[in-house]
């Protein structure tokens, strides 16, 4: 009889217990998740779960997409980073590879287009996926990574130069500022089909302007000539035949490459070649591709770094740098 009425009483309150006790669990998770987030966030990764990309920030993006191999604070260090060829990107104060402006300093258009293309022949893949706020988001977090790189580098230049003197926080930023003003960007010509006579000044002027000492007679990068980029690590010349060419095979960034060259490599500017020259030396740099293009690896990319110019020109077509 006991039994019979205490069940009754609990009865009767049986749905606002489980009401409570839903609530209750529903908050335990809720505390789990964000201690979690948190935890996740201090140790530079993203909380594990499937958080859609659009409510993620800026730094728990980079930190899902990028961290692992340009480093938790963009130095190039991430954990993948021993096993690339060529090496992750130094965004704190390495040089951008493929820019488009006249002081070859990256603009905002610039990161945004590799985000979005990738860099073929490397480990930078295409982001396309990611819709453009979110690839926003990425170029923003990047550009805080550089200042905050650039600072500490200023900051550091100031105070061996005069240590006596504890640098004005205002010239700091003044300085910095200077450093990240990307300049106009240049203008690019209409390109159309090549003329026979247009390839045949193009190869003239590879030859004439001695694009053949790095590149090869035959283009192939096939040379002895000894190359390492600004960190002082060997590189090798592009294999224009059969190779990939970092900024795609779009003649306005082939354009582009040749009148500003590619910073941190030994790929120069070449400002001194007229607009025709210049022009004509892109049809000719497209006409040697052959198709299909050797896909690379990091693996293969090393193997041809370490052994260029091992083997006679021409009896091999190596990746490219």
């Amino acid at each position: 009889m006991i039994v019979r009425r205490l069940w009754s009483r609990f009865d009767r309150v049986r749905p606002w217990w489980l009401m409570a006790s839903c609530l209750l669990a529903g908050l335990l998770l809720y505390g789990r998740f964000v201690m979690d987030r948190q935890r996740f966030s201090a140790q530079g990764v993203t909380s594990p779960g499937s958080t859609p990309d659009a409510f993620l920030t800026g730094s728990e993006l980079y930190a899902k997409y990028c961290s692992v191999c340009h480093g938790a604070d963009g130095d190039g260090r991430g954990s993948a980073a021993r096993y690339l060829n060529p090496k992750a990107r130094n965004l704190r104060t390495g040089s951008f590879r493929l820019v488009s402006t006249e002081n070859r300093l990256p603009s905002w258009a610039d990161v945004e287009a590799v985000l979005e293309h990738g860099i073929p022949g490397t480990s930078m893949r295409s982001y396309r996926e990611l819709s453009q706020e979110c690839r926003a988001k990425l170029v923003q977090e990047v550009f805080r990574l550089r200042r905050q790189g650039l600072r500490e580098e200023v900051l550091r230049s100031l105070r061996e130069e005069w240590p006596d003197v504890e640098p004005c926080a205002e010239d700091v930023e003044q300085l910095v500022d200077a450093q990240l003003a990307a300049g106009p960007i240049v203008a690019v010509p209409t390109f159309s089909s090549p003329s026979p006579e247009q390839l045949a000044l193009g190869r003239e002027v590879f030859l004439t302007f001695t694009c053949n000492t790095c590149h090869g007679d035959n283009a192939t990068g096939d040379t002895d000539v000894r190359l390492v980029d600004e960190d002082g690590v060997p590189t090798r010349p592009r294999n224009l035949v059969a190779g990939e060419l970092k900024g795609g095979r779009e003649p306005a960034s082939v354009y582009r490459r040749i009148l500003l060259g590619i910073p941190g490599t030994p790929m120069p500017a070449c400002r001194v070649l007229t607009e025709t020259q210049r022009i004509n030396l892109v049809h000719y740099c497209l006409s040697l591709s052959r198709e299909p293009q050797t896909p690379s690896t990091n693996y293969t990319r090393a193997i041809a770094t370490i052994t260029r110019g091992s083997t006679a020109a021409g009896t091999r077509t190596p990746p490219g740098r």
